[in-house]
């Protein structure tokens, strides 16, 4: 979605029905997913809110599924939930990726005023560093080809999963829960790794 105009006169503003998407970092490439797309919208009452000057105006508008769906809407829901749960991961995924590269641009920045000692301390942490990311992307990835040479990480495996659950109208499969289930726990595990190595570069930085 963009944001509505500012101009003068009438102005209009059509949303996508897409909630939030998951967080990108420069030069990312997800090999068939679009996980900056946010889930799409259930069915439902939606609130509007309009800002001018300070000054609210509110209205409200009723989403209503396709009548040729033959899905109930509180099963679309649940598909919904579902798919929510998958994208926070892939943000989180998104977001500890850029956490890394913060960390390995802080390090390069400071290393020259570090004693060799120390030095040759933070260049393993890099490493470290370095190995955590790219089993969260696939950093070997330059253009949009190159997932067809490089296998996918877990933060588009996670994104490939949210599309495959959401390419159509229903519950989730038990099959999708399960590798939801895995996918989340492998990176748990990426994500205590890199806890770990941060309070270890307090140490040195």
């Amino acid at each position: 979605n963009q944001d509505p105009s500012m101009r003068k006169g009438l102005n209009t503003f059509s949303w996508n029905l897409r909630y939030e998407g998951a967080t990108e970092f420069e030069g990312m490439i997800i090999w068939s997913a679009r996980p900056q797309l946010g889930p799409i919208a259930p069915p439902g009452n939606y609130k509007i809110i309009l800002t001018v000057d300070g000054k609210e105006y509110n209205s409200s508008i009723d989403l209503i599924k396709d009548p040729r769906v033959n899905v109930s809407d509180d099963e679309i829901d649940i598909q919904f939930k579902f798919a929510m749960e998958i994208m926070a991961q892939t943000d989180l995924a998104n977001r500890n990726v850029i956490e890394i590269r913060n960390i390995k641009n802080k390090i390069a920045k400071d290393l020259k005023n570090k004693s060799p000692n120390r030095q040759k301390k933070l260049n393993n942490i890099v490493s470290k560093l370095d190995e955590i990311e790219s089993n969260i992307y696939q950093v070997k990835n330059q253009s949009g080809q190159d997932p067809l040479n490089f296998p996918i990480k877990v933060n588009n495996r996670l994104a490939y999963l949210r599309k495959s659950v959401e390419s159509g109208d229903g519950l989730p499969t038990k099959g999708s829960r399960q590798v939801f289930k895995e996918l989340k726990e492998e990176l748990s595990g990426y994500v205590s790794r890199l806890d770990n190595v941060k309070l270890e570069i307090e140490k040195y930085l």
